[in-house]
């Protein structure tokens, strides 16, 4: 996890930037801020405050800087990461005791996987285990479920202990697999090689959530 910091930053809900970025090549994009609190930019996350969640927002983004806006008030100034899938958060954002974060708890993702089947649940817990905050592995988690209704529950159950047993902890890897169809092969272990463009994690210890809260 990254924190914005440096050259940006809000006064009176106005963001001050350097002259070199003042007149830098901007872009803009709406986006609904999602359950974990960060909006996406080019494949990348960024935080916004918690309790926007749900709430859509006006992004302008540079080669340098992320800002966000809310009803023409900046909510969020983060420096830009270049990296594909990382997370920038800014502490400040990370929710509390706000009622919506409540709602989607680590337990209620878990349940939601428990009503498809046991393996689908674990999956949810390793997701949320591979990353720093089990808020971040949320976005993941739903994209899971939902390929209950593109395809099976009883088909995204199976592929679930497949890639449980391969240490697959992405959703883009279980719907490849899922595409591909590699998750119906009988003979599936014998068919790893087949997995080379899937993406492999590693996956933090059972002791996890005891150590970050």
């Amino acid at each position: 996890m990254a924190r914005a910091a440096g050259s940006c930053s809000r006064n009176s809900n106005a963001t001050v930037l350097s002259p070199s970025e003042r007149f830098a090549i901007g872009f803009w994009k709406k986006a609904k801020v999602h359950i974990d609190y960060h909006i996406s930019v080019e494949k990348s996350f960024y935080s916004i405050p918690s309790q926007l969640i749900g709430k859509t927002v006006d992004i302008k983004y540079s080669g340098h800087l992320v800002t966000v806006y809310h009803e023409g008030e900046t909510v969020a100034c983060h420096i830009r990461t270049l990296k594909s899938g990382q997370y920038v958060t800014d502490p400040a954002h990370m929710p509390h005791e706000h009622r919506f974060f409540r709602e989607w708890s680590p337990e209620r993702i878990r349940s939601r996987g428990e009503k498809i089947g046991p393996n689908t649940a674990l999956l949810m817990d390793r997701i949320m285990q591979s990353k720093r905050h089990p808020e971040h592995g949320f976005r993941g988690c739903l994209g899971v479920i939902r390929l209950a209704r593109t395809f099976t529950p009883e088909r995204l159950e199976r592929a679930a202990r497949r890639a449980l047993e391969l240490n697959l902890t992405s959703y883009k890897s279980l719907k490849s697999m899922m595409n591909k169809g590699l998750d119906t092969l009988a003979l599936f272990e014998e068919k790893a090689p087949l997995l080379s463009g899937l993406t492999h994690q590693n996956i933090r210890g059972g002791g996890y959530y005891a150590a970050e809260h």
